[in-house]
């Protein structure tokens, strides 16, 4: 699909949702709530001519889809459920500087988004063709998997980490797993390079498997099937978060059209069916265990919080907007510490968390604060946005960039880094963002980098 048509849809959807805020009571706290989406149409026409009528990236879809969700259907949801959320602000705090703070991150993301959607990259990397050692990747995918079973086999409360989608209906699936090991324990270390290798190997070998029948020409009837058959099996081996299963899902598929565009494009038209049902089950057994466990039944009310929870909406970003600024440092430097992998193995257990001052001053639990509210709380108001301007741009980049590439597992490499940027402005911050991509999107890089061959076009 092309930028146009991407923009334009998004615009007349949103022109609705203004008619339908507008036509609604707004209590004073959030009186500026219109201009969320109203902003947001106004800058995916903007967008049009300036970004041009190509081909959109994968970085574009997302990151066009995710600000329509966080700054359109969010307000929408806000006024149907009379204003519900798993953050309620106290009386005593105000939503609209909140919004207007979401008001200069649209236009930073914006104009992050057709700077870099202009930007020309990959020039210099068509000089040469680029092939894989074959043989180094299938040490790398073998060595791993061995490593993980080993790990799993030996290694005590390994396998607990792993939920699947048929745990969806117990209470505390979404809870984080408590740490077991000792500080610096070698065990400790153990668990944790599991994790990094697991994650790269739950990419990795289903490309490797669906790359290999490809090669051997089996009949396009076995390959569909077991595509379907590792989709499934991402989502009956989820680690920390149910979103690691859609990314490593969404990288694959797209690794996919790679490999074999004819493939690829049936894939694709097929696949957003089966993530879309796998993710309604998700949230509609969610929505049961919370309706049985809160005693409440609407469904509107449930769809506002969830929204408001995996979006970091407006009270998410008024909650990050109270915190006390005065060891802002303190918890920046923790912050960048928390995201190199075994850091507490290196540098010792953190005294403060980010996430952990905000829902005990916000009294929530498990709450992530939003990408713009860490920014505001760290840099203030002017420079708030720097993050979001930065993760949509080398989203961008990065998409571009997969596009350019031949060798296939630096496009899986890029193209994860992007995907995890793109929604790092709407679903996570930068600790996550950054963790990820040091800990699953590095080893990626470094794999595909070792195990390329180049050949120079011209001599």
């Amino acid at each position: 699909m092309k930028n146009r048509s991407i923009f334009y849809i998004l615009a007349i959807l949103t022109v609705f949702i203004i008619a339908y805020i507008g036509t609604s009571e707004v209590p004073v706290r959030y009186s500026y709530l219109i201009s969320l989406p109203l902003v947001q149409g106004l800058l995916y026409l903007i967008e049009v001519p300036l970004i041009g009528n190509k081909r959109s990236n994968v970085a574009t879809i997302l990151v066009s889809m995710l600000t329509f969700v966080r700054y359109c259907v969010l307000p929408m949801l806000m006024v149907a459920s009379g204003y519900s959320s798993v953050l309620p602000l106290p009386s005593y705090i105000c939503g609209n500087e909140a919004i207007l703070l979401m008001v200069y991150e649209s236009f930073s993301i914006s104009i992050a988004l057709i700077l870099s959607n202009r930007k020309l990259v990959g020039s210099r990397m068509l000089m040469t063709q680029e092939t894989t050692n074959d043989k180094l990747i299938s040490l790398f995918v073998l060595g791993g998997l061995v490593y993980c079973v080993l790990v799993a086999s030996f290694v005590p409360n390994v396998q607990e980490i792993f939920r699947s989608i048929f745990d969806l209906a117990d209470a505390d699936f979404n809870m984080a797993i408590e740490e077991e090991f000792a500080v610096g324990s070698m065990l400790r270390a153990l668990r944790t390079l599991f994790t990094i290798v697991f994650n790269v190997i739950r990419i990795m070998l289903p490309i490797y498997i669906i790359r290999y029948l490809i090669s051997k020409r089996v009949k396009y009837v076995i390959i569909y099937g077991v595509i379907i058959l590792l989709v499934v099996l991402q989502f009956l081996l989820i680690t920390s978060t149910f979103a690691e299963a859609v990314v490593s899902t969404l990288v694959f598929l797209l690794a996919i059209v790679k490999i074999d565009p004819k493939v690829g494009k049936t894939t694709m038209r097929a696949a957003p069916i089966l993530v879309s049902t796998i993710v309604f089950v998700y949230f509609y057994v969610r929505y049961t265990v919370q309706a049985s466990m809160y005693n409440t039944s609407s469904s509107i009310v449930y769809m506002a919080e969830v929204v408001n929870a995996y979006f970091t909406g407006i009270d998410n970003v008024a909650g990050s907007m109270i915190l006390s600024r005065d060891e802002r440092f303190t918890y920046l430097m923790d912050s960048i510490i928390t995201t190199i992998p075994f850091n507490t193995t290196l540098f010792g257990p953190r005294e403060v968390f980010m996430q952990t001052l905000f829902n005990t001053i916000n009294g929530s639990q498990g709450q992530i604060p939003s990408t713009i509210g860490n920014g505001y709380f760290y840099f203030g108001f002017l420079l708030a946005p720097i993050f979001s301007f930065c993760f949509t741009y080398y989203s961008v980049y990065f998409s571009k960039r997969a596009e350019c590439v031949s060798i296939l597992w630096k496009y899986v490499a890029y193209t994860f880094i992007s995907v995890v940027l793109s929604l790092a402005i709407a679903m996570y911050n930068e600790i996550i963002t950054m963790s990820w991509i040091n800990a699953w999107g590095l080893p990626l890089m470094i794999i595909a980098y070792i195990s390329k061959k180049k050949q120079p076009l011209y001599k």
